[in-house]
């Protein structure tokens, strides 16, 4: 969801108001604690798994060429064979999705007329798939190789599922939760940062969470379109950072106005947060490691690794672009919204970034999870619904999950909600 199009607290307030003077609509009262609603989303359908981006590129390569062969023919049979290392279910993927590609081409498969037999083997440097088309005028062989995949992000898996926990819900907006167990009691407490204050439940209650204290945020409600974040160094520490004040959570809370304070914006980089706005101003010369122009964006993904990082992030023009320690971009993408955060569920690639939708603050929204391969992205399993726009969105701090903050159009409701991918074998 882009933030320019985000439900705006001023205007939430507004709405709230007159809401609140119409007849048979009725708001809790904030001085007590809203209901928490703990909740499994139902998942989309499981997607079929998936090929290796490299596989699909030969079933693309071999279906162009079986179908230059079948000529003026629309209707193709296939016959498969796997004489290769290849395990059953991967050859079933493989004709699966060789049957897509023909049918994408505007072939009928499984229809008499042509005749494809494809037999997937295997020779010392990797793959030979290889067709023979059977027509009236004869047969013709087309063959499409490939290296043999070795590591672990190359091998056939089931899509990856979004799934989503619903853990908080109130009517009036916040901006980000936190959950953290405490080392001295055996609770669980919610800690919830709204514009001018952080607010704590325990969830662990016995009749339901309990509102358990909540401390004035000073110097927060200077934006028109506020941001803030829970950030936890550690275990046993936890910050917030809101527009240009900084609190450390304590049995109190300590606040400093720090207006040259830079925010953790994700995966290890920093940047200032541009007062009264709701983007950051770009990335320094010490995080880039070269001087050149800040690009001010959204939200940041990156990814380290041995001899630099790549990092993505989403710009104040609607597009995301790709960048490979250097300023200079080297990819765009612009069908992506502006909230983004970077997971590393234990399956498929090394880099995977969760990526809203780019519909307005009116509108519902969803979460699809990308893999990005070469430098492009590429959709991975089916996207996640919700209900209403997504206000935020921050990783976790094992990325193993992400914290969004939504409001549901059908309710009234912001809810607080753990996204996670569920891997499949």
């Amino acid at each position: 969801m882009r933030p320019p199009r985000r439900f705006p607290l001023s205007r939430c307030g507004i709405i709230l108001s007159l809401l609140a003077v119409l007849p048979g609509v009725t708001f809790a009262q904030s001085s007590n604690p809203p209901t928490q609603s703990v909740q499994s989303a139902q998942p989309a359908p499981a997607a079929q798994p998936q090929l290796p981006a490299k596989w699909n590129d030969a079933v693309r390569a071999l279906a162009e060429k079986i179908a230059s062969a079948a000529g003026s023919s629309r209707k193709i049979s296939i016959e498969l064979k796997n004489i290769s290392s290849l395990d059953s279910s991967a050859a079933s993927r493989i004709r699966l999705a060789l049957d897509s590609e023909l049918t994408a081409r505007g072939f009928k498969t499984d229809a008499a007329g042509v005749h494809a037999r494809v037999t997937l083997s295997e020779g010392a440097e990797g793959y030979i798939w290889i067709a023979e088309i059977q027509r009236s005028e004869g047969i013709q062989v087309a063959a499409v190789s490939l290296t043999r995949l070795t590591n672990s992000d190359a091998r056939l898996r089931a899509a990856p599922m979004l799934q989503k926990r619903t853990v908080w819900e109130q009517p009036q907006p916040f901006l980000d939760f936190f959950e953290r167990p405490m080392s001295s009691i055996p609770i669980t407490v919610l800690s919830v940062l709204e514009p001018d204050r952080v607010t704590e439940y325990d969830t662990q209650a016995a009749r339901g969470p309990q509102f358990s204290g909540a401390w004035p945020i000073p110097n927060s409600s200077a934006s028109r379109d506020i941001r803030g974040r829970f950030v936890a160094p550690t275990n046993k520490t936890l910050k917030v950072f809101i527009a240009s004040t900084v609190c450390d959570v304590l049995p109190f809370l300590y606040c400093v106005d720090s207006p040259g304070q830079e925010w953790p914006v994700g995966d290890g980089r920093s940047s200032y947060y541009e007062l009264g706005r709701n983007y950051f101003k770009g990335l320094s010369a010490d995080e880039v490691g070269t001087v050149a122009e800040k690009h001010p964006f959204f939200a940041l993904s990156r990814l380290e690794y041995d001899h630099g990082s790549d990092w993505i992030q989403t710009e104040l023009d609607g597009k995301a672009r790709l960048y490979k320690f250097s300023t200079k971009s080297v990819a765009e993408y612009p069908s992506w919204g502006d909230d983004i955060a970077s997971v590393r569920p234990g399956c498929g690639g090394s880099w995977q970034v969760l990526v809203t939708g780019t519909g307005d603050w009116n509108q519902t929204d969803h979460i699809q999870l990308y893999e990005i391969s070469d430098d492009q992205p590429v959709p991975i399993g089916q996207r996640l619904e919700f209900p209403g726009p997504i206000l935020a969105m921050w990783s976790a701090e094992d990325k193993k999950s992400a914290r969004v903050v939504s409001r549901n159009l059908q309710t009234g409701m912001y809810e607080a909600s753990i996204v996670s991918v569920s891997c499949s074998d």
